[in-house]
């Protein structure tokens, strides 16, 4: 496939997609995202009990995310760091 040049003289390029193995969710992410989303409406409002748990419930799942990867699957570093 051949892309044109632009008016401006840039080249477009397809976007990019990472092939993984398998296309699945991943768990994980459906926890940190929404907590990362959440954390700071909860912490604008000034309910600091709140927002710590928040933190902590996403911290134990990156941490827990990190230690299945790096000890049950065995994955590369350079994978987990990801």
């Amino acid at each position: 496939m051949r892309f044109r040049r632009s008016r401006a003289g840039v080249s477009h390029s397809p976007p990019q997609r990472i092939e993984t193995s398998d296309d699945r969710t991943d768990p994980f992410l459906l926890i940190v995202i929404p907590g990362e989303m959440w954390f700071p409406v909860v912490s604008g409002t000034g309910d600091t009990a709140a927002a710590l748990g928040i933190e902590v419930v996403l911290t134990v799942t990156m941490l827990g995310a990190a230690y299945l990867a790096a000890i049950h699957f065995t994955w590369p570093v350079a994978l987990i760091w990801i």
